[in-house]
Formats: structure tokens, sequence, C-alpha cells
């Protein structure tokens, strides 16, 4: 009866007993008065139950029970009373960890009770990640299908306002008894709180499927919107196919529509070609250099001599100043610098 006095701060902020819980809501006898039993065939599951527990409740007297399909099964925990049973029925080991104690049932349903009371994310997420290692499951069809599962024999109040605290969109199907969470949202859901973690077996099928993911399809018209008003500054198509989860193809699709409608500009820059809205200009540093020289006329060689490159390599520079009405050859051979009324952007 004095547990929940001696662990009540250690209660609420254990993420690891919240995870129990839900392991035990999720498969555990959620009736009993007399026992804390939770049932499982991971030994990973059964060890962290045990390891959460034990630290509630020490120096009790737990047992392990093993049934298995006649071969020898090694025990998940070490140290503690072990009874090995056949079931025939069964296709693989499973386990049931025990503690009898009517007293320690009264101070574990005041802790479930605690738990579920909470509306602390950190407390919901992880008894969400105790409740989908025993009851959830990952299904992905050869059809890019991919579900997330809760099999669950009713609908429940809690489930429903659980999920919505976390944000997830579900559906329950009664004929197949079932939460059903799918769509892209629901899976990063899973992912920020790592709901699927705790089992070994589902963590390892969850991250394989959502790191399969395809790339997100935006509404019609987003990719186009959203990029023009980035353009105020160069880039590259390979940033912006980074920045919105896209091939460089499908980018360059985007920004070649943009170009015919006149509402960007491409420049290339060494080997990369920018992209940038129409009222601006992209010119390299040593182009701007060029510029800065020509802020009083200048003849091509000065500008040989002082960048120390041939006449040709200096003249080749200034025509392609000239070419984007950036400069202009005088008369007496001489070049100047000309105003614009585009934005300059060095690169």
């Amino acid at each position: 009866m004095g547990y929940l006095n001696i662990f009540l701060f250690f209660i609420s902020v254990n993420d690891e007993i919240a995870e129990c819980v839900g392991l035990w809501l999720a498969e555990g006898d959620s009736t009993s008065r007399y026992e804390l039993t939770f049932t499982n065939n991971s030994p990973a599951l059964i060890r962290h139950f045990y390891s959460g527990v034990s630290g509630l409740f020490p120096g009790e007297r737990y047992h392990l029970y093993i049934y298995g399909l006649g071969n020898p099964v090694k025990p998940p925990i070490p140290g503690i009373a072990v009874r090995t049973y056949t079931d025939k029925r069964a296709r693989k080991p499973y386990f049931i960890i025990r503690l009898a104690s009517k007293a320690t049932m009264t101070a574990w349903y005041d802790i479930v009770s605690d738990y579920l009371s909470s509306d602390d994310i950190s407390v919901v997420a992880s008894i969400i990640r105790g409740f989908f290692a025993g009851e959830g499951s990952v299904k992905v069809s050869s059809h890019n299908s991919r579900i997330l599962r809760i099999a669950q024999k009713e609908r429940t109040d809690y489930l429903d306002n659980t999920f919505s605290l976390l944000g997830l969109h579900f559906r329950f199907f009664a004929g197949n008894r079932t939460y059903e969470f799918s769509g892209r949202d629901n899976w990063l859901v899973f992912a920020e709180h790592r709901l699927a973690d705790l089992h070994p077996l589902k963590k390892a099928s969850f991250w394989s499927a959502y790191h399969d993911f395809k790339q997100c399809h935006y509404p019609k018209l987003y990719l186009k919107q959203s990029i023009f008003p980035l353009l105020s500054e160069p880039k590259s198509a390979r940033q912006l196919a980074k920045a919105f989860s896209r091939s460089s193809a499908r980018i360059y699709d985007v920004l070649s529509e943009l170009k015919e409608e006149g509402s960007v500009s491409n420049y290339r820059v060494g080997s990369v070609d920018y992209w940038v809205a129409s009222d601006c200009l992209v010119i390299s540093g040593k182009k701007k250099a060029y510029l800065d020289c020509l802020s009083i006329p200048r003849v091509a060689s000065y500008c040989a001599r002082l960048f120390d490159v041939t006449h040709k390599s200096a003249t080749r520079r200034l025509r392609e100043l000239e070419k984007l009405g950036l400069a202009q050859r005088l008369p007496n051979k001489q070049w100047k610098a000309i105003n614009t009324e585009k934005k300059l952007c060095v690169i």
C-alpha cells in the first residue's frame, strides 16, 4: 500500500515505467487483483518489463514461465525462478513474467491510473510505445501501401484521445478490431516519438518502410509557387531539390516553366547553373572585380595587367560584361561600367 508514496516522484518522470504500463495494458492481465503478469514472445520485451517493474517493487519474488515446443529455451532473465512447459499450439516460444502479491497489485493499479491521467506528451508517447510493442504491427504491401495497426477489441476513449493528443489521424475498423494509421503525416508522428521502437522486430520493419517512403506529393502548383519566392537569391537546381525533397529533374522542369514565363533566368557560374528571379543578375566574383575596376574608364590592357591575365582573356571577360549590359566599350577603346536597374548577385 505504501509503494505509491515511496515512488511518486520516480513514477512521474520515468518513461520506462510508462512503457511498462503500455505493455501491460496490451498484453497483461488487467482483471486480476492478486498477481501482476505480462505475456510476450519477445525476450527483449520480457526483460524490459521485468527491469521496470522490479525497479518499482524490489525484493519481491518473481516467476518466469516459458512455454515452448519441447526444445530447450534460454531464459531471457537470469536469476529468477523459472518453470518450463510445452505448448504444442505455440508457433514460437513465449514467456510470462509473474509477480503474485495483492499489495503490489493495489499499488500497481494506482500507478497505472496516475500514468493514464497524465497529459505529458513524453508520458503519453511512452505508453503508446509500449502498447504498440504489444499490439501493434507494420503492414507494407507490394503496392507501396504502408499501414500501421494497433489491434484492439473495441474502440476506447482513452486511445482516441491519446492518438489525437499525439497528432495522429486514425480509423477504427470494428470488423478487423484494429486502429489503423496511414499516410506520411502519421508515419512522421510515429518517427518523431519513436512509437515503434520498443519491439526490436517492429522497430526494424517500421524504419525500413519509413526510409523507403517515396518523395512527398505536393498539391498542384505548390512547387512553382513555393520555389519562385526563394529565387531572390541565386539557387542551383540541386539546392532546391534538397529543400523540397524532389529530384533535380523535377525541379528543373519547374524552373524551365518559370523561365518560359519570363519570371526567372539562369546563369552558369563555373560548372553550375544558378537560377534567379529575372530582375536579378548573377555574376562571379571575378566579374564583380572587373566591374569595380571599370568605375572609371579603362583599356583592356590595364585590366590584363591588374588581374595578371592575357590581353585576350581580359577582353573576353569585358565582352561578357557587355553582353550582360553591365559594361560599355567607348569609341576611344576604353571600357566603363554602366548602371543597371537589376539586382546584382555575386557568387
